[in-house]
């Protein structure tokens, strides 16, 4: 070898191994702050558990159904009180809280403990995505768990009375498992199929058949893009697997409408066709329908990722390019995990009644999108967006003191507290208005009189009474004569009311 060439050799390997040196401290300092940031992220949740009122309505809701069904022991179908069947929702997230709820009491931090574990599982999920078939870093795997944990959407989702927690939880298995069968081996796919047509049956039980879009338009997707649809449909579905999602699911569903005829048709049409067709759909028996502009749903999955968004800017250095048309070698391309990211996004487009949390399927593929970017990204950066991911956990670490007031001042916890106090032997009736519900109910366990009007006073109950009521009318109550003010929480007041004289 001519000596110019031999010393070119050497250098470029001391020049190699000088970068190694000095990016293996960075790397290690990225991981470093990573763990921190997920730690962070556990901690800051599981106080904010404990900490949070179920808030009016739609946490409340749910908690009030969890409490209604262990206190009457309703397994087979969610009730919104006795009598009174809930015929939204499938049961599973009422069962995940019941049964938490049995071995905990049915506190706010037992009640949201299921949804907290299932969050935490599919950051397992997102990381083993990130760092197995995607082929990516560590440092990658930890940030991707990391964006799952801390995105705004994420972060509620974890730790909310809902039905989100285990949905999603069921489409990230069923695509993770669909990960898997896109990545290995025809020997191998059997057991992946079945796995991923049991979340999907799974899942059903907790959102009915949005499930099985989310976790099915993906693929079909997928297979547009890579103009095999028929292999693609092949590789995914098989009979056996077919019949293991029908045995988890339709058991459920026949025996709901053996004992509560109906219920299939206002479930499958009202809240599967006509709550999405239908602008402002009056049918809602449970509530109100949630009008929003066509397209929104691209604002709230924004909104959801939060300042992660930002994070996907950081150059990347360029990998190895993926063959999204081979099955079964390699690892999966971008069209992959853009396809499941764009799969809810594209379905709920021209959705009228939609809230923010519709966009959640979106944000593990995400995570891992993001995960095997920042995996390929020089340790420098990925230490810098790590300092910066543990700096936004540290900022909503300060800002959570406000929140549990906030969230407090939504709620009749701290009201109907000093209702209890000043009368432990619940002697006087509680009252409640319409805006708060269901915490009212929950905290007082079924016993307040709630009104559906926000003036209190106008729920049947005569005499001396305990009442919320807004500011306004306690200050015109107080005037004549007719009670005190004993406790003030937000827009809300409590009023000890005397008897009428």
């Amino acid at each position: 070898m001519p000596a110019s060439r031999l010393l070119s050799s050497r250098y470029a390997g001391a020049r190699d191994d000088l970068r190694s040196r000095r990016g293996f401290p960075a790397s290690r300092v990225a991981a470093g702050l990573a763990v921190a940031t997920l730690a962070g992220a556990v901690l800051l949740r599981l106080v904010l558990n404990a900490l949070l009122p179920l808030a009016d309505t739609t946490e409340a809701r749910y908690g009030e159904i969890v409490r209604v069904g262990l206190e009457n022991g309703f397994w087979l179908m969610p009730h919104a009180a006795p009598g009174v069947p809930f015929f939204a929702k499938p049961p599973a997230s009422t069962w995940a809280s019941m049964l938490a709820g049995t071995l905990l009491g049915p506190t706010e931090a037992a009640l949201r403990l299921p949804s907290t574990l299932l969050a935490h599982a599919g950051a397992a999920m997102v990381a083993w995505l990130v760092r197995g078939p995607g082929r990516g870093a560590p440092g990658g795997a930890l940030l991707a768990a990391a964006v799952l944990l801390t995105a705004p959407l994420g972060f509620v989702i974890a730790g909310a009375v809902m039905t989100d927690a285990v949905h999603v939880f069921a489409v990230t298995v069923a695509m993770t498992c669909a990960t898997a069968l896109l990545v290995s081996p025809e020997a191998d796919r059997g057991r992946w199929r079945l796995v991923m047509w049991a979340a999907i049956g799974t899942g059903t039980l907790a959102k009915g058949l949005a499930t099985v879009a989310l976790a099915l338009l993906p693929i079909v997707l997928y297979g547009l893009v890579v103009r095999t649809p028929l292999r693609t449909a092949r590789t995914f579905v098989s009979l056996p697997a077919l019949g293991l999602a029908l045995l988890v699911a339709l058991p459920w569903y026949l025996a709901a409408e053996a004992r509560f005829p109906g219920f299939l048709r206002y479930f499958l049409v009202g809240e599967h066709l006509q709550r999405f067709l239908e602008p402002g759909w009056t049918g809602d028996r449970y509530g109100n329908a949630h009008r929003a502009p066509i397209g929104m749903i691209w604002a709230y999955a924004a909104a959801s990722a939060g300042p992660w968004l930002l994070a996907a800017l950081v150059p990347a250095r360029r990998g190895p390019a993926a063959d999204p048309t081979v099955l079964g070698t390699g690892s999966p391309g971008a069209a992959w995990w853009a396809c499941w990211m764009l799969a809810p996004l594209l379905l709920f487009t021209f959705a009228r009644n939609i809230i923010w949390t519709y966009a959640v399927t979106a944000l593990p593929p995400f995570a891992v999108w993001l995960g095997l970017r920042l995996g390929r990204a020089t340790p420098g950066r990925r230490a810098a967006v790590a300092a910066l991911a543990l700096a936004w956990v540290g900022v909503l670490a300060v800002a959570a003191p406000r929140l549990v007031d906030r969230v407090g001042r939504n709620s009749a916890r701290a009201l109907l507290a000093q209702a209890d106090r000043l009368d432990p032997q619940r002697r006087l009736p509680r009252v409640v208005p319409g805006a708060l519900k269901f915490s009212g109910a929950f905290y007082s366990d079924g016993r307040a009189c709630t009104s559906n009007a926000d003036a209190a006073a106008q729920c049947d109950v005569g005499g001396e009474a305990y009442v919320i009521v807004r500011p306004d009318d306690a200050a015109r109550a107080v005037q004549a004569g007719a009670g005190r003010i004993v406790a003030e929480s937000g827009r809300h007041v409590l009023v000890h009311r005397g008897a009428p004289r």
